[in-house]
């Protein structure tokens, strides 16, 4: 089979007088049978002593989840391609050649990979699969993948009869801080799933309460963010936050937030314990779509 050739360092794609928040170091995840792009994710390095103990890259999982989702929830394995002559054979060859390993907390660096899905029985890999555009589209799978779980996270008691504004209020003074920067002033309380996308949320049956729009805007639903974090980042889909080996990292896949970037990408952030994961899952998939 042909050779996926050897992985591309950040040091191999940064000139020593670059900044290296500004790279162009990316990760490009490819449809095997179209050839066309479905993602694209920034590589940025570790910013500080509090950061995932990472290389500039992101782990296997956060490019894995990405890529089921936009395949419509259809598991798959990842693979490396350092020339894209190699796509024709590879397709071909997809069962012996050496699949990136799905250790979750594995950095994948630069360069194109190729998402192949499983057939349902486990034989083989067919290049041949439906993607989703956008948001509407996706429907939350039936469970979460198996590392979307966190250690050690104690439960928060929340009044449950809080929703809109008083919810808003109390999870800001619950908080106390921004989750990505631990600033205190100038909190914003973010919604993990839109408040636009309401009717979305209804249609997939995830009214657990009371039929009413305030269900959205309940505390599991809300983190506390810096105002420039809320609506100029977070809601652009500048970054992600991921159970990574059962701790929540933040992840910036952008590269339009340079300053908070150095501050808070790959960083392990406390995420509180009324978040409900399944409502963290879901932002992640629509910060993808973005």
């Amino acid at each position: 089979p042909p050779s996926l050739g050897p992985l591309l360092t950040f040091a191999d794609r940064v000139r020593p007088d670059e900044d290296p928040y500004s790279s162009t170091a990316i990760i490009v995840l490819y449809h095997p049978a179209t050839k066309k792009a479905l993602a694209t994710f920034h590589l940025f390095p570790q910013p500080n002593s509090l950061s995932w103990p990472l290389q500039a890259g992101l782990p296997h999982c956060v490019v894995a989840d990405a890529a089921q989702i936009l395949a419509a929830n259809k598991p798959g394995v990842l693979v490396r391609v350092t020339d894209a002559r190699l796509i024709a054979p590879l397709i071909r060859e997809v069962p012996r050649l050496a699949i990136v390993p799905s250790n979750d907390a594995q950095a994948l660096l630069s360069g194109r990979y190729f998402y192949f899905v499983e057939k349902p029985n486990g034989d083989g890999y067919p290049d041949q699969y439906n993607t989703l555009q956008k948001f509407a589209q996706w429907t939350p799978p039936l469970a979460l993948p198996a590392h979307w779980t966190l250690d050690n996270r104690p439960p928060e008691n929340y009044p449950t009869s809080l929703f809109g504004t008083a919810a808003a209020n109390y999870s800001k003074v619950k908080d106390g801080e921004c989750l990505l920067t631990g600033a205190s002033s100038r909190l914003d309380s973010s919604h993990l799933i839109p408040n636009s996308e309401y009717d979305w949320f209804e249609a997939n049956g995830m009214l657990t309460g009371p039929g009413t729009k305030e269900v959205i805007s309940g505390p599991p639903n809300l983190i506390s963010l810096r105002a420039d974090l809320n609506g100029p980042s977070f809601d652009q889909g500048e970054f992600v936050i991921v159970p990574v080996e059962g701790k929540a990292v933040c992840f910036f896949i952008k590269g339009n937030s340079r300053d908070v970037t150095k501050q808070a990408h790959a960083r392990v952030v406390p995420l509180p314990g009324r978040i409900d994961l399944v409502n963290l899952y879901i932002r992640f998939a629509w910060n993808i779509f973005k």
